[in-house]
C-alpha cells in the first residue's frame, strides 16, 4: 500500500458529522484539490474496498445528509461532483457507492420529494454524472430496476419535478435533471416509460427560448431519442398533445417570422403554432441545438405515414426559410437539406418497407455515401480554415 494510499485512508477520521468543523473542512479541501487532476480522482477510485463504514467515500456520503453544517454538505456533494466527471472510471466499482446503494435513493429523493433542498441542483448533477457515459447499458438497466424496486415512483416524481417551474423553494432549478432524463432514454423501457404514460407532453414546452441551455438541450435529446423507435412514430406524431404538439416543439426553434415571410395560403397551412410568427421572432441560438432538433426531424422521415403527415402540414415552408438564413452551420444546412430532399421527394419508388431505418442498402452505395459525407467534411474543415 503507497503512502499516499495510507494518507487518504486515513483522512477518514475526520470525515465525521459529529467532528470538528475545522478539521472536517480541512478534509475535504484536501480531497477537493484532489479531484481537479486525473491521477488524484484514479487514486480516489483505487482506494481498497476494506470496510465500507470507514472508507472515504462511505464518510463523504454520510455527511452529505447528516452534517449540519451547510457548507460541509455542499463540498461533499462538490467532491462526488468532480470525482465523477471523470469519463475513464465509474464509481459504481466501488463498493460503498455501488448501483444497489440507498445512497442513490436517498439522494433522488432529497433531489424530486424535497422541496426544501437547498442543493438539489448539484445533487441532480451528481445524478447526471453517474447515469452518463461511465456506465453501461447493462449497469444502467441494473440502476433502474433498483429504482423501480425500492422507489417504485421515483419516475413519475421526477418528471413531476422536472416540468414544474419553481418547483425547488430554494432557487434550485432543477436543470440537470433533464440531463438525468437523456441518459436514462438510453433504456427503451424508459423510453416506453415517457411515451406510454404521457410525461413527454411534459417536456415539450422546454424546447422554447424562455429556458436555460441545459435544459432546451437536454430536452431536444429527449426527443430525439424517443425517435430512435421507429415504431413509435405515429405515437409521437398523433397522439402527443393537440394541435401538432410534437412537431411544433421540434421546428418552433427553428422558425423565423410567419407573418410577413411567408403569404397567407403558406401560413394558413401551417401547424396553427407556427402561423403569422411576428417579425422578433428569433431562431434557436445554439446551433448544436439546432442539429439535434433537425436530426429528430431527420428521424421521423424514415416512417412513410409521417412523411406525409409532414407533407400535410406544409413544413416545408419552414424549412425552406431556415435554410435561407445566413452563417448557417454546416451540419445543420446539410441536415436540413436532407430533410427537404426527402419530403419533396417522389413517393413513387418501390421500396420493401415503409420505413427507411430498415432499408437494405447495397456496399457499393454504401462507400459512394461514405465517400460524399468524406468530401463535405473536407469542405467543412476547408472552409473553416478560410474563415
Amino acid at each position: 500500500m503507497s503512502s499516499n494510499t495510507v494518507a487518504l485512508e486515513e483522512l477518514s477520521q475526520f470525515l465525521d458529522p459529529q467532528g470538528r468543523l475545522d478539521l472536517k473542512s480541512l478534509a475535504l479541501q484536501t480531497l477537493l484539490s484532489l479531484t481537479a487532476s486525473k491521477e488524484g480522482r484514479h487514486l480516489i477510485l483505487s482506494l481498497p474496498n476494506t470496510d465500507s463504514n470507514t472508507s472515504v467515500l462511505s464518510c463523504v456520503c454520510r455527511l452529505i445528509f447528516e452534517d449540519v453544517q451547510e457548507s460541509i454538505r455542499f463540498d461533499s456533494l462538490l467532491f462526488l461532483i468532480n470525482l465523477t466527471s471523470d469519463n475513464d472510471s465509474s464509481i459504481f466499482n466501488n463498493k460503498q457507492t455501488s448501483i444497489y446503494s440507498d445512497f442513490w435513493i436517498q439522494l433522488l429523493k432529497r433531489c424530486i420529494d424535497d422541496r426544501q433542498y437547498e442543493h438539489a441542483d448539484a445533487g441532480c448533477k451528481l445524478l447526471s454524472n453517474i447515469t452518463s457515459r461511465t456506465i453501461s447499458i447493462d449497469q444502467l438497466n441494473d440502476f433502474v430496476n433498483h429504482l423501480d424496486k425500492n422507489y417504485p415512483s421515483w419516475f413519475d416524481h421526477l418528471i413531476q419535478a422536472f416540468s414544474t417551474i419553481d418547483y425547488n423553494l430554494k432557487k434550485n432549478n432543477l436543470d440537470y435533471l433533464s440531463a438525468l432524463i437523456v441518459n436514462l432514454t438510453q433504456l427503451k423501457v424508459i423510453r416506453e416509460r415517457l411515451r406510454n404514460h404521457e410525461h413527454l407532453k411534459r417536456l415539450l414546452c422546454f424546447t422554447d427560448q424562455n429556458h436555460s441551455t441545459i435544459r432546451r438541450g437536454s430536452v431536444a435529446c429527449i426527443l430525439k431519442n424517443c425517435c430512435f423507435d421507429h415504431e413509435s412514430h405515429e405515437q409521437l406524431i398523433h397522439q402527443m398533445g393537440d394541435n401538432d404538439d410534437f412537431i411544433c416543439a421540434l421546428l418552433l426553434p427553428l422558425t423565423v417570422a410567419t407573418a410577413d415571410e411567408l403569404t397567407e395560403e403558406e401560413n394558413d397551412q401551417l401547424p396553427i403554432d407556427l402561423q403569422y410568427l411576428p417579425s422578433n421572432k428569433q431562431l434557436e441560438p445554439d446551433q448544436d441545438i439546432q442539429h439535434i432538433l433537425l436530426e429528430t426531424i431527420l428521424l421521423l422521415c424514415a416512417t412513410k405515414s409521417v412523411r406525409e403527415y409532414l407533407r400535410s402540414k406544409q413544413i416545408y415552408y419552414v424549412l425552406r426559410q431556415y435554410h435561407q438564413q445566413s452563417n448557417l452551420d454546416f451540419a445543420c444546412n446539410r441536415t436540413c437539406e436532407r430533410i427537404i430532399q426527402i419530403l419533396i421527394g417522389d413517393e413513387d419508388y418501390n421500396v420493401e418497407t415503409d420505413n427507411l431505418m430498415e432499408l437494405s442498402i447495397p456496399d457499393h452505395l454504401q462507400e459512394k455515401f461514405q465517400e460524399v459525407d468524406r468530401k463535405e467534411e473536407e469542405e467543412k474543415e476547408e472552409n473553416n480554415i478560410n474563415e
